[in-house]
């Protein structure tokens, strides 16, 4: 009776321990159960205060570091925050008719109370060395559609990624934008740019147009060059032929009788003739008597006014009077001619 009742004893103990243990079991599942919602609730507060921190656009996580927001207009950009340190940037793709391609444009913000206007001085240059400036705004933004308070602001556009990496008098910020993935971003800009694709098209269409002007320009600019060197080539070649040979000559036209001797001549023709192939219109010949047709420049000169044809054609025949007490005529030589030829240019 007793081994009876010993068993009923320690069944009952066994109940009352797993009893409580099972109660226990419970308060462990709802204080875990507690701290996880408490858990949840606070990353979930913490991400909503991330994702609508100075702004109400729509924002969603990008990757581990970015979030990708939309604009009431349906324009996105991405943006990095660190609420600690009330820092943010944004990158955003921007188009312009004017470029070939479109660009990376960067901001970067320290919420720091400020004076509208003043403007600090960074240790960061741009490409051409122009120091890059932190500048006070007061004013509302297109990426704050919270009134965000004053801020010191720098931003900068680059044709290829990049990012803001600055670090001056206590100004810092590294937010690398190498690596995130811009592709929503340009399917949007593609599906939105239309007008600025077609203006682009209308400027390089004219700009094309543009160079082959200048283009067609040098060319023709080339064409005329050689043709006005093989115009003067030949215009000199003319001259020396009409001034090396032997293109003029006289003979007497008038005798005049002398008491003491034969008879002089008085007047004399002379006759030029063209053995080129351009016209003549003037010309300039030398003749004297025999002791003066050593001279380099002869005394007498003889100018001509007059057309004379290429050759084949009939000479220049002009009349000289001649005093007969100067001796003979000994000789006649041509010196300068001027051709009827202007060169003419292409119009380009």
């Amino acid at each position: 009776m007793q081994d009876n009742k010993d068993t009923a004893d320690i069944s009952g103990l066994l109940i009352k321990l797993a009893t409580k243990l099972f109660r226990m079991l419970l308060w462990l599942i709802a204080i875990t159960a507690s701290i996880g919602a408490v858990a949840y609730l606070y990353s979930a507060y913490e991400e909503h205060k991330e994702l609508t921190y100075m702004t109400s656009d729509k924002c969603s996580e990008h990757d581990y570091q970015t979030q990708i927001c939309e604009t009431e207009d349906g324009s996105l950009y991405l943006r990095r925050i660190e609420m600690a340190n009330n820092r943010m940037s944004v990158s955003m793709l921007i188009d312009d008719a004017a470029w070939d391609d479109y660009k990376y444009s960067y901001w970067a913000f320290w919420f720091e109370s400020c004076e509208e206007g003043l403007e600090l001085e960074t240790n960061k240059v741009d490409s051409s060395g122009t120091v890059f400036k932190l500048s006070c705004n007061t004013q509302a933004n297109y990426f704050f559609t919270n009134r965000p308070p004053s801020r010191l602001e720098i931003g900068l556009t680059t044709a290829v990624k990049s990012g803001i990496k600055l670090d001056s008098d206590g100004f810092t910020i590294d937010h690398d934008y190498n690596f995130v993935d811009y592709s929503s971003l340009q399917r949007r800009l593609v599906l939105t740019n239309g007008q600025t694709r077609e203006d682009r098209k209308a400027i390089n269409q004219a700009r094309e147009k543009k160079l082959t002007r200048q283009k067609n320009s040098r060319e023709c600019e080339g064409r005329n060059k050689r043709a006005k060197q093989t115009f003067d080539s030949k215009v000199a070649q003319a001259g020396k032929t009409m001034l090396d040979t032997k293109q003029v000559s006289f003979l007497c036209k008038k005798y005049r009788p002398r008491s003491f001797d034969t008879n002089v001549c008085s007047r004399y023709a002379i006759q030029v003739s063209n053995s080129t192939d351009l016209p003549i219109i003037s010309a300039r010949i030398g003749y004297g008597t025999k002791k003066s047709c050593k001279k380099t420049e002869l005394l007498n000169t003889l100018g001509i006014s007059a057309r004379i044809a290429p050759k084949g054609s009939l000479p220049h025949i002009s009349s000289i009077e001649w005093p007969v007490y100067g001796g003979n005529l000994e000789c006649a030589r041509l010196l300068d001619v001027e051709f009827d030829t202007t060169f003419k240019p292409e119009q380009c």
